[in-house]
């Protein structure tokens, strides 16, 4: 059989239901039509990958691909640029890079070598809302941080979006928060009080809404399908992890004409939340064959006797039958969510 001879809108297909970017680059190497079937500025959804915790003085970025195999794969990508740079996320395509103490931040994609110069900011480690397309306005590419100045020590979040090429400072947010739709959605802690920033008109809503009952651990604002979703995450690392739980509400706005509210959501349906210590985001399950939704892929702490830090472990959190169990993975330092693609945004 000559395989070069398959129908095109077969070939699509294919391509489109490769969730494994190796996959993906492989298909596209077997000859011209196949190649032709796969272009680059269609590519087929991706799992996330787990990147490793990185020695900001190293140059090497590890990420374990959850959809490899059953025991996953760790991939390793040198990026001779990240040398002495902090790498965060989470992230889809590019990653942040930047300068301990610097004010100059990078974006880079490990898997293209395209890197991308951002304006100066007055942003100390900083803490990543949104690295990627925004979820609403897919054309739109986003940069949210949020974090405190450096000189003098204030607390803002920052938004960089490519088509005016300017970081927005936001001064009157919390520092917790989501970005979606050309929105900033952040919540105070202590209040529970909601406000959101539309980046167009400049302008600040904030809603006075009574905070759901807080447990004891994590917090999350996470946009969804299901919209915007308040995560709270019980844990500590002295906790068992059948002991591990979690509760997630979702900010009901009604008719539009009512005041907002938080409704407690028992399932998420085919989404799958991936989390991080400090923030996260959702992807379909439908896109990616082996993988079930109404899940959530976390990081659990756990005690360190024999150094200095702290140590993770990959779990799942099944929210039907409110269960968590140990994944396979071999990394132990923690780290962040990142989508690899590529595709050029720019």
């Amino acid at each position: 059989m000559d395989w070069s001879s398959l129908p095109p809108d077969l070939l699509r297909i294919i391509s489109k239901n490769l969730s494994n970017i190796s996959d993906f680059i492989r298909f596209r190497s077997v000859c011209k039509a196949w190649l032709a079937a796969s272009p680059l500025s269609d590519p087929p959804s991706q799992i996330p990958w787990l990147l490793e915790k990185k020695d900001w003085r190293g140059s090497a970025l590890r990420f374990y691909s959850l959809s490899s195999s059953p025991s996953g794969e760790v991939i390793t990508v040198q990026v001779p640029s990240s040398a002495g740079r902090w790498v965060d996320g989470p992230s889809h395509g590019y990653l942040l890079s930047y300068l301990p103490g610097s004010l100059g931040y990078r974006l880079i994609n490990p898997l293209t070598d395209e890197e991308i110069e951002l304006p100066n900011l007055d942003l100390k480690r900083p803490r990543v809302v949104l690295t990627g397309p925004d979820p609403v306005q897919s054309e739109n590419y986003v940069v949210a941080l949020c974090g405190n100045s450096v000189h003098p020590k204030v607390s803002f979040s920052a938004v960089f979006q490519f088509r005016n090429m300017k970081w927005m400072e936001i001064y009157e947010l919390s520092s917790w928060g989501c970005y979606c739709d050309g929105k900033y959605i952040s919540m105070n802690r202590v209040t529970g009080n909601v406000q959101i920033f539309d980046v167009t008109s400049q302008k600040m809503v904030c809603y006075e809404i009574e905070r759901p009952t807080q447990m004891r651990g994590f917090q999350y604002l996470v946009y969804s399908s299901e919209g915007i979703l308040r995560v709270n995450y019980y844990d500590d690392k002295l906790l068992p992890l059948d002991q591990c739980k979690f509760e997630i509400h979702k900010l009901d706005f009604g008719t539009g004409n009512d005041k907002p509210d938080w409704t407690r959501m028992k399932s998420i349906r085919d989404q799958m939340l991936f989390l991080d210590k400090s923030n996260g985001f959702s992807v379909s399950a439908s896109h990616f064959g082996g993988f079930r939704g109404n899940c959530i892929y976390f990081l659990k702490e756990k005690e360190n006797e024999d150094s200095f830090g702290c140590n993770y472990s990959l779990c799942r959190y099944e929210i039907e039958s409110e269960r968590a169990e140990e994944l396979s993975c071999p990394f132990v330092k923690g780290g962040t969510w990142f989508v690899p693609s590529l595709r050029s945004n720019f």
